[in-house]
């Protein structure tokens, strides 16, 4: 052993190949498995929009799908490693790294095995893991009995259009056979756990946990048997439970002769020049007058970001101030909240960040309306992933 400086320094000088220079380390499998859940997000994407995500969108998140999907493609490395998963083809003629050229690299032989079999890779007295690598939890193959499923996932693919049912956030205690959920972006019916129940003893104490196979068919067609520790915590990082049925909120079509008007939730577009090309950016505010005295000079105020804007709706509030529903629908997409700079007109080197500007759907703003205003906006919350709302756990 080198016990000085100099003697580090002397193996340092007589190391020819270069062994003893620092490399990077390679990717560990819990690496390939971040790389895979992000690709999957890609071909989820590609599922339900029928098309790669594209470049020139006015999403956010498409927009980084997008570039996430660039990145993959320009490195054969990653190719090679997401072939496996490329259910939609979205790698196809990109070229994988090649071993042959790896190993036609290889100048000082450091690649080459002993035809006596005795490799690091042969390991004899180590006794082989029953648990899966964490690249497993993507790996899936065919369904063959998948058309017995179909009716079943598009039926619950329109409950969640109509707003029956909701993505619920998840919590490991909701799994269970027989339900739907949803793993990065792909709806997934949970056939069932072959689990038992077994006890950890860790000295101190013990704990009951479950472990073993599931059969989960995916909405692509695909089916999974995983391990259900594993499926816990794929959803942990990105599942959703779904909810029961339940009755579709709507507003009422007209106000009652007890009915007391306590103003208007209104929303807008800009018509600012750096941002109008924004497709879901809204303004959400209130007023007791009319929209149009409200947003009069719109240009010389910076609640209007400077600039004209166009009215999109505008919702009756009875019974309750208009302002208290302005602040509970802000509370409520505090996360979709525009994070800009804005220069000030007419002086020099100022700025403001607007606090009333939302980058969400209009669907989805109308959504939360009813829900504040029938009193059950503490039941949900806004979901900036799926740009949707989604329920609360129980």
């Amino acid at each position: 052993m080198p016990d000085s400086p100099k003697d580090l320094k002397r193996l340092s000088e007589q190391d020819p190949f270069g062994l003893l220079t620092p490399r990077p380390l390679k990717a560990n499998s819990v690496e390939h498995a971040s790389l895979i859940a992000s690709f999957e997000e890609i071909t989820a994407f590609v599922e339900r929009e029928g098309r790669p995500p594209c470049e020139s969108s006015s999403d956010v998140l498409e927009y980084q799908l997008f570039k996430r999907l660039e990145t993959i493609r320009s490195s054969p490395e990653k190719v090679k490693t997401l072939k496996p998963y490329d259910f939609k083809l979205v790698l196809q003629g990109h070229p994988e790294a090649n071993l042959v050229d790896v190993i036609k690299d290889d100048v000082h032989g450091l690649l080459q095995v002993n035809d006596d079999g005795d490799t690091i890779t042969n390991l004899k007295f180590v006794k082989k893991s029953e648990r899966i690598n964490p690249v497993y939890l993507s790996r899936r193959t065919k369904c063959p009995d998948f058309s017995k499923y179909v009716d079943s996932f598009n039926k619950v693919h329109m409950d969640l259009t109509l707003r029956k049912r909701r993505p619920v956030v998840f919590s490991s205690s909701s799994l269970s056979e027989g339900n739907f959920y949803i793993l990065s972006g792909l709806l997934f019916y949970l056939e069932s756990i072959n689990a038992d129940l077994s006890t950890i003893d860790y000295k101190s104490g013990s704990r009951d946990r479950y472990d073993g196979r599931t059969r989960c068919v995916f909405e692509n067609g695909t089916q999974s048997d995983m391990l259900f520790r594993s499926l816990v915590k794929a959803m942990e990082i990105d599942g959703y439970s779904i909810s029961e049925v339940e009755g579709i909120a709507v507003l009422p079509s007209e106000l009652l002769p007890e009915d007391k008007v306590g103003g208007y939730i209104y929303v807008l577009k800009t018509l600012h020049e750096d941002l109008k090309s924004m497709e879901d950016l809204y303004k959400i505010g209130h007023t007791t007058t009319t929209v149009a005295e409200r947003t009069k000079n719109a240009k010389d105020h910076s609640t209007y970001l400077f600039s004209d804007v166009e009215l999109v709706a505008t919702f009756k509030v009875a019974n309750v101030p208009s302002a208290s529903v302005e602040r509970a629908l802000h509370t409520f997409f505090d996360l979709a909240r525009l994070d800009v700079e804005i220069k000030t007109p007419n002086q020099v080197d100022a700025t403001f960040r607007p606090k009333e500007w939302f980058n969400v759907k209009f669907s989805v703003i109308e959504e939360a309306i009813i829900l504040i205003l029938q009193g059950k906006d503490s039941l949900y919350m806004y979901d900036g992933r799926i740009r949707a709302i989604i329920k609360r756990p129980n």
